[in-house]
C-alpha cells in the first residue's frame, strides 16, 4: 500500500496556485539560489516516539521546478517503507499523520554538530 501511495503522490501535480507561489517565492531569492527542502511533521516528537529523521530532506536544490519536485518527494517520504514500519511499531495510526515542507536558503556552515556536557557547572 505504501508504494502505491508514494507513486500516486509523485505522479500528481501540486495545485497550480501552490506551484506558482512556490516558484515565485523561489525566484524572489534569486534564480541560482541553493535551498534546503526539509520535511517536518507535527507528530515528530511524541511522548512515546520520535520521528526525527524518518522523512526526507533535500539539500542544495536549485531551480523552481526542482524545488517543486523535491517538495513532492518530501510529501511521498511520509509513506516510505521506513516511516510506515516505524509508525506501525509505535502504534501510530497512519491516518493521523501529516507532513509539512519547509524551503530554506542554504547557508555555508563553518562548524556543525553537537557537544555533550558532562559533570556539573561550577
Amino acid at each position: 500500500m505504501a508504494r502505491s501511495v508514494r507513486t500516486a503522490i509523485l505522479a500528481t501535480e501540486p495545485p497550480g496556485k501552490l506551484s506558482r507561489a512556490v516558484v515565485r517565492a523561489y525566484r524572489e531569492m534569486g534564480e541560482d539560489t541553493s535551498v534546503a527542502v526539509r520535511s517536518s511533521s507535527p507528530g515528530e516528537d511524541l511522548a512515546e516516539a520520535s520521528f526525527a529523521g524518518q522523512y526526507d530532506t533535500f539539500l542544495h536544490v536549485t531551480g523552481g521546478e526542482e524545488v517543486l519536485a523535491a517538495i513532492k518527494r518530501c510529501w511521498a517520504s511520509l509513506w516510505s517503507d521506513r516511516a510506515v514500519r516505524y509508525r506501525t511499531a509505535h502504534g501510530v495510526d497512519h491516518r493521523d499523520t501529516g507532513i509539512a515542507v519547509i524551503v530554506q536558503r542554504m547557508v555555508n556552515a563553518r562548524v556543525a554538530g553537537s557537544a555533550a556536557r558532562t559533570g556539573s557547572a561550577a
